[in-house]
């Protein structure tokens, strides 16, 4: 397992003050974002990935946080394995998607429901942290803004940072076990969950140090949609 090491601290007023902006004021505008793009199933994608520098943005103001998210919403990924992980998602019947950090979970929602909307049939679940940690996701985080209504929302029994599987209930490794692709959000997941190479994963994240810029091959601060380690 690739162990995991903050890039940098959190700030968590800020984090919630984004959570709370985006919930309040910029949801509809960013799904009429996504709407109005050319995919917007890869808009959207792009969209969640960008929403994975809301806990690297540091003491910025969320104006300024905001509009590099709409900017990066129509860039390019440095990894993009996006269209293997729509190929899979055709024929998937399960899909778990793994949350990081709060101030991201809206993002997180409008990606879910374009998937939603092009693989109806799908049976989605969304994973929060068991108890709070950091700034990662936690079930009050998936209430506020309203998460259950397009996913079933599923918490892992752990408070570690990533996912650590050794650590979550049984209930949720059964969940991932079963599912038949995962989506795992932000870097702390990517590096806890590096050792899984018998699951169909797909990391989407914003890059956040050189350690794994190196493995990656891709430079810090650009974003990834990479199907497992490479």
């Amino acid at each position: 397992m690739l162990m995991h090491h903050a890039c940098m601290l959190c700030n968590l007023n800020q984090v919630y003050r984004v959570i709370r902006l985006l919930d309040m004021d910029e949801e509809e505008e960013l799904r009429l974002s996504v709407k109005r793009s050319e995919d917007p199933l890869c808009g959207a994608l792009r969209l969640a990935a960008a929403g994975n520098q809301i806990d690297f943005a540091g003491s910025r103001e969320v104006r300024f946080v905001m509009e590099e998210v709409y900017h990066r919403m129509n860039g390019m990924l440095a990894v993009d394995d996006s269209g293997q992980l729509f190929e899979d998602l055709k024929d998937a019947k399960s899909v778990l998607y793994i949350g990081d950090n709060c101030g991201e979970i809206v993002l997180d929602k409008l990606f879910i429901e374009e998937i939603r909307k092009q693989y109806p049939d799908l049976s989605v679940t969304y994973g929060v942290r068991g108890e709070p940690i950091v700034n990662d996701v936690t079930i009050l985080d998936a209430r506020m803004t309203g998460m259950e209504r397009v996913a079933e929302v599923i918490e892992n029994g752990s408070g570690a940072l990533g996912t650590v599987l050794s650590d979550t209930s049984l209930q949720f490794r059964n969940v991932f076990e079963k599912a038949d692709v995962i989506i795992s959000k932000g870097q702390g997941n990517f590096e806890s969950l590096s050792e899984c190479t018998d699951k169909n994963i797909y990391h989407l994240m914003m890059v956040k140090c050189e350690r794994i810029a190196g493995i990656l091959k891709a430079p810090v601060g650009e974003l990834i949609c990479c199907h497992g380690v490479r």
